[in-house]
């Protein structure tokens, strides 16, 4: 029955004039809005370019589910009809509902990385987010411009955040750094190998396997306590730094007692 409902409504969204979608989106009517941002989603470019506008507008819907619906019309977009709007995007980003704001935040992921970069100031704001969802994206948009470096002392608060999907994703954004970028924030990232979640302290030992061996020197106490982690994947890198460190120093006969322990 479900399938019969959604078939019907999708060949109706499919059936609705340029006129018709005109004036669903800007009706009364919940369902309508909704009706006409389905139908958008499958249209081609050029005939949604012209209602972006409005689909902007009902980001910030009454209705939670015409707001996701016009996230997804937006996230159907490529990223040159969304360029033009990007900073009215971000001006709405605060009054777009909860449920919908990581979706938003897809969108301005799908900018390309140096126009992005244009609006680094609010993509950094969006780090203090009360939605961790929306604070992990932020970071993973950071990763992706073009001078991390700049960027990477806004994510550290973020090696603290309670969300540990969050934590997780300024690890990985520090580890996209050049190891002298890296250096100054070595402390930090060995704090995480700390970490209560297994997939952040994996991160985290994947992150400092890439420094060399001399700068790892005063951490080694530290690395090799991690062949004893309660996690095999988190015990396996830090046998590959390990023998990293070996390789470059390390006394064989402490790196082989931690191995056998491990």
């Amino acid at each position: 029955m479900n399938s019969f409902i959604s078939a019907t409504s999708q060949r109706a969204a499919d059936s609705l004039s340029v006129a018709d979608l005109s004036r669903l989106l800007a009706g009364d009517s919940c369902e309508g809005r909704r009706t006409a941002l389905d139908a958008l989603t499958r249209l081609d470019d050029a005939i949604v370019s012209p209602h972006v506008p409005v689909v902007l507008e009902r980001l910030c819907d009454d209705d939670e589910m015409t707001c996701f619906a016009a996230a997804n019309v937006l996230n159907s977009l490529p990223s040159a009809t969304i360029a033009p709007h990007a900073t009215a995007i971000m001006a709405l980003f605060e009054t777009v509902p909860a449920s919908s704001r990581w979706r938003v935040v897809e969108v301005l992921s799908k900018l390309d990385a140096t126009m992005l970069s244009e609006h680094v100031d609010g993509i950094r704001r969006l780090l203090g987010h009360a939605d961790s969802d929306v604070r992990r994206r932020a970071v993973e948009l950071l990763g992706t411009l073009p001078d991390v470096a700049a960027n990477a002392a806004f994510a550290l608060p973020c090696l603290e955040d309670k969300d540990e999907d969050c934590r997780l994703s300024a690890v990985e954004l520090l580890g996209k750094l050049a190891p002298e970028a890296l250096a100054p924030h070595l402390n930090a990232v060995v704090k995480r190998l700390q970490d209560e979640e297994e997939c952040v302290r994996m991160g985290a030992v994947v992150v400092i396997g890439t420094l060399p061996a001399a700068t790892l020197q005063p951490f080694t106490a530290t690395l090799l306590s991690m062949l004893e982690d309660p996690s095999w994947r988190v015990r396996r890198h830090a046998m590959e730094v390990s023998v990293q460190l070996h390789a470059d120093g390390l006394p064989h006969r402490m790196l082989m007692a931690s191995l056998i322990a491990c």
